[in-house]
């Protein structure tokens, strides 16, 4: 739920979704678009930023309403 927020905070759609699980740990993958252009995220600052809120949604949910997410 967390990640998902996030997706739909930053106006990022989800193309497909990979769920699978590896010696016991969960894998997700997830293909995303510009829920806008509809197209490829190429914006290096964008993805940065986006890398950095799903890191802190994933690692402690308490936080983010602190990081601003």
């Amino acid at each position: 739920y967390d990640l998902l927020s996030v997706f739909g905070r930053e106006g990022v759609s989800i193309a497909l979704s990979r769920i699978s699980t590896e010696k016991g740990a969960a894998i997700d993958t997830f293909y995303v678009a510009d829920r806008a252009t509809r197209g490829k995220i190429v914006d290096a600052a964008r993805i940065k930023e986006l890398q950095r809120k799903l890191q802190v949604a994933a690692v402690d949910d308490r936080l983010a309403g602190r990081v601003g997410l």
